[in-house]
């Protein structure tokens, strides 16, 4: 009966990885390339915390304040590219946060930055 329940446990473990690991590349954003909405959209206010790379998507840890409503961020990418070692590109983020409510609230985006061969970035401009 205690090997069942050991077996049982780490058939969980195993698939419980693999859920998480599903769920993660769901939520992991397209980088939008287009120079206009980098140019023209506008943000809401955030703090930027952090950025670390999981897997093929790049996590960036914002902080803002709200609480009530869902709030998106867009990752977007100029276009430009530019002649450097390592390549860089110009990069920006726009935060939508359409809540009026004041707590202090942290939350991680995830965007999926394989197809812009991103090294260097420029967040804010």
């Amino acid at each position: 009966m205690k090997n069942m329940f050991l077996i049982l446990s780490i058939f969980f473990l195993i698939t419980g990885c693999s859920e998480e690991e599903t769920k993660q590349q769901e939520k992991c954003n397209a980088v939008i390339i287009d120079s206009n909405q980098f140019n023209n959209s506008q943000s809401d206010p955030f703090n930027f915390i952090s950025l670390n790379f999981e897997n093929e998507c790049l996590k960036i840890k914002t902080r803002y304040g709200g609480g009530c409503e869902e709030v998106s961020a867009k990752l977007i990418d100029s276009g430009d590219v530019f002649e450097s070692n390592p390549v860089r590109r110009n990069l920006r983020i726009v935060f939508t946060d359409n809540d009026e409510c004041e707590a202090l609230i942290e939350k991680n985006f995830y965007f999926n930055i394989k197809k812009t061969s991103i090294l260097i970035l420029v967040i804010y401009k």
